[in-house]
């Protein structure tokens, strides 16, 4: 019985439809087509009842850690947006300060970074990924690169 009290459980946790709250009256209603004696059913409806006491605390931490996720959710979506405004703030800068000619190669510098980023990278093998960190403080990748998407 409590493997398939579990397997229903994770089954409906899984996907993620709301946690039904476990109420004595409505649980004894239900099994009472099982022909429980008066005395099954009232210790089973104190045991359901000390149950429901530790379900509805659970769920009020549940509740307000959901809302505390929800709200820092939004904060970091707007820090996001902040941060990518604040990239692209680099460009602006370093157009700033350039001359003409500078500047028609710095354009060009973008166009091949925009182009290098938008290739398609090839699968990683283990032995890439070795590589890849042995030669991470030796890579020849522009630092702008972040910076022209």
């Amino acid at each position: 019985m409590n493997a398939i009290i579990l397997m229903l459980s994770f089954s409906l946790w899984s996907q993620n439809i709301p946690i039904q709250r476990p109420e004595p009256e409505k649980v004894i209603k239900t099994i009472e087509q099982i022909d429980i004696t008066e005395e099954q059913r009232k210790k089973i409806y104190k045991d359901l009842e000390k149950n429901l006491k530790k379900f509805d605390s659970e769920k009020k931490k549940y509740d307000k850690k959901m809302s505390e996720k929800e709200e820092i959710e939004k904060e970091m979506e707007e820090i996001k947006s902040n941060l990518l405004e604040i990239n692209k703030n680099v460009t602006f800068i370093i157009k700033s300060y350039l001359t003409e000619d500078q500047l028609k190669k710095f354009d060009d510098l973008i166009k091949k970074q925009r182009e290098k980023v938008s290739q398609p990278k090839p699968k990683e093998t283990e032995e890439s990924k070795t590589k890849k960190e042995e030669t991470k403080q030796t890579d020849t990748q522009s630092p702008f690169s972040i910076y022209f998407p």
